[in-house]
């Protein structure tokens, strides 16, 4: 799905204790530690299961829509077939009826060792992009300035940072 050069989410510190989600270009793929500045004034947000569910809500209110979700089990294998398409139903069943901490629940209880390590989305104008765990974003001949943006909305939102 890349043909534009990556995008990875950084948190600046904003010198008064709080952080301010913000995107820089990544066209060499570099790693967290690689971005990440020694005085933590930079760093690379490290998004878990919860995190993307939250951040998945807070998208869909905007207008963005789940293409896909990317699961791996405990030992960070792929979680793929009929297995991925029934916790994929569930969770879009359940988040579209603002129900994320039903969300999270099942996550925990039902799909216990099943985790979310990217996510796939749609703008409201169709274009997608996918989301990594350590914030990469990569997209097709587009920019992502508008997830950026609904990303900054939405980070606030569900207070990750």
């Amino acid at each position: 799905m890349s043909n534009v050069p990556p995008v990875q989410l950084v948190l600046r510190d904003r010198g008064d204790g709080s952080e301010q989600l913000d995107a820089v270009e990544n066209p060499l793929a570099k790693g967290p530690d690689e971005l990440e500045s020694d005085d933590a004034s930079l760093h690379v947000p490290r998004l878990g299961t919860d995190a993307f569910v939250r951040l998945v809500a807070a998208l869909s209110d905007r207008g963005f829509r789940v293409e896909r979700f990317e699961f791996r089990d405990r030992r960070m294998h792929p979680v793929e077939g009929e297995e991925a398409d029934e916790v994929s139903a569930k969770l879009r069943e359940l988040i579209s009826d603002g129900d994320v901490s039903g969300a999270l629940r099942y996550l925990n209880r039902e799909a216990e060792d099943i985790y979310i390590v990217a996510i796939t989305v749609s703008e409201p104008s169709r274009r997608r992009f996918r989301l990594g765990r350590f914030g990469s974003i990569t997209g097709n001949n587009s920019s992502p300035d508008e997830l950026i943006s609904a990303l900054r909305v939405a980070w606030s939102k569900v207070r990750l940072g």
